[in-house]
């Protein structure tokens, strides 16, 4: 662990972080806000959070146009939640929170370590060109965040135009791939 806090701290220093969030945010005029939600100061009990088990068809549908594309279904999912925020607010320019695991970028063994490294970061998303391109470009984008995925949402915060009460996002997406066991049959 101590190997893993070395290299985030490391990580943190480098200027790669900073020039990568601010050419994403130093020139966002206002936050995505979807259905009008600006009140990030609320208690536990008024979050709502929402769960969608996919149907085995459906799921087995999407992996596979999914590797048809050579992108992750993590990809189709973002892409789908963007659509969502920027049609709720009309507007093809939209940023929200994902949740990244913390261990892609970190040191030898650090799958295996014990403890929660998660981190919320914003991805922006210009909802623009074909479904295939935006799903492509949703994925790059994607991996172009995870390499920054140490960064904390603070020094983010640092490099967005937004005035400082405002906040850089207001919906987060979660996506978790995982089988589910019902009636004894596994499926994803």
């Amino acid at each position: 662990y101590r190997e893993f806090i070395s290299h985030t701290l490391l990580l943190s220093q480098r200027d790669e972080a900073e020039a990568y969030f601010k050419s994403k945010f130093s020139d966002m005029s206002e936050p995505s806000l979807p259905f009008g939600f600006d009140d990030t100061q609320v208690s536990p009990n008024q979050i709502v959070e929402a769960r969608e088990v996919l149907e085995s068809d459906l799921s087995v549908g999407i992996r596979a146009e999914c590797q048809r594309l050579n992108i992750s279904a993590a990809s189709f999912f973002h892409l789908a939640w963007a659509l969502v925020v920027g049609r709720s607010i009309d507007r093809e320019d939209v940023a929200f929170g994902t949740v990244l695991s913390g261990r892609l970028q970190g040191t030898a063994g650090a799958e295996r370590t014990l403890g929660l490294f998660i981190n919320t970061l914003p991805l922006r998303l210009a909802l623009v060109g074909s479904v295939e391109e935006a799903l492509s470009y949703t994925h790059e984008e994607l991996l172009n965040l995870l390499i920054h995925e140490q960064t904390s949402l603070s020094r983010v915060r640092e490099c967005a135009a937004l005035p400082n009460n405002t906040p850089l996002f207001t919906s987060t997406l979660n996506y978790i791939h995982e089988l589910v066991r019902e009636n004894n049959l596994r499926y994803s």
